[in-house]
C-alpha cells in the first residue's frame, strides 16, 4: 500500500472505523484502525500552543501542539503538527499561508475531522481569517 493510498483510507473512515487506547506512562493516545490493525494513528501532546491568539476565540482557552504520527506495521509514514484546542474537544491542523490568504490542506482538514469531537466548521473561519492580512 502506497503512502497516498494509506492517507485515503484513513479519511475515508470515521471516528467509529477506530479503537482508542491512551497510555497513561506515555501520555500518547493512539487510534488502532479496526478494519487492519497495522494501521496508527498516534497523537502526542508536545506542549502549550501559546503563539497565536486564534486560539483565544474558544471557551476554554487552553491548547496543545499535537504531533500527529500515521504509522503502518509500526513504521512512521508521516508526521504532521495540530493542534488541541478548547480542551482537547477541537483537533485543528496548522493553517497554510500563501499570498496573504490563509487555509487549510485538504488532507489535514479531513484527518482533523476524523479526530475531533466537535464540529471545525463552527471555528474554521474565525481562525483563517486571523492570518490574512
Amino acid at each position: 500500500m502506497s503512502k497516498s493510498e494509506l492517507i485515503e483510507l484513513i479519511i475515508a473512515s470515521s471516528k467509529s472505523d477506530w479503537t482508542i487506547h491512551f497510555d497513561y506512562n506515555t501520555n500518547i493516545t493512539t487510534y488502532i484502525f479496526n478494519k487492519d490493525i497495522s494501521i496508527l494513528i498516534e497523537l502526542e501532546e508536545t506542549g502549550p500552543f501559546n503563539s497565536e491568539n486564534w486560539t483565544n476565540i474558544f471557551p476554554d482557552k487552553s491548547s496543545q501542539t499535537v504531533e500527529f504520527r500515521i504509522k503502518k506495521d509500526n513504521n512512521l509514514i508521516e508526521k504532521k503538527h495540530f493542534v488541541y484546542t478548547d480542551g482537547r474537544r477541537y483537533l485543528f491542523p496548522l493553517p497554510k499561508i500563501e499570498n496573504g490568504i490563509a487555509f487549510f490542506e485538504k488532507e489535514d482538514e479531513a484527518l482533523a475531522k476524523i479526530f475531533s469531537d466537535g464540529d471545525l466548521s463552527l471555528y474554521k473561519h474565525a481562525i483563517l481569517n486571523n492570518y490574512e492580512q
